[in-house]
């Protein structure tokens, strides 16, 4: 689907935007219980986990840049704050092998 064809359709926008909270808060809770279990730092926000997984070569620091700011637009859409940037969105859902290589990332580190 075309960025405009996206950006015209308010139900692909919020079918997105649930898929993408969920995705997010798998990734999210996958990331914090590996902090968790291993003792590493405590986050103090979303956006600290995949940071600290990071730091601890969890997952290497490019695959951190490429997921950075996950956290934070989970809550956007969790708390609707305000309304949510539907450019961005779409920018993380052309990203979404990021989150494959993550998710693959995560099972080879367990």
């Amino acid at each position: 689907m075309s960025q405009e064809e996206f950006l015209n359709s308010p139900v692909s926008q919020d079918m997105a935007k649930w898929n993408f909270y969920v995705v997010a808060q798998a990734c999210l809770d996958l990331g914090n219980h590996i902090i968790s279990i291993k003792g590493f730092e405590m986050p103090g926000r979303y956006e600290d986990i995949i940071a600290i997984l990071a730091k601890e070569k969890v997952i290497s620091d490019n695959l951190a840049k490429s997921l950075e700011g996950m956290g934070g637009f989970r809550n956007l859409i969790a708390h609707g704050y305000f309304k949510i940037d539907l450019n961005k969105l779409y920018g993380y859902l052309r990203k979404t092998k990021n989150i494959k290589k993550f998710l693959e990332r995560i099972d080879s580190y367990l």
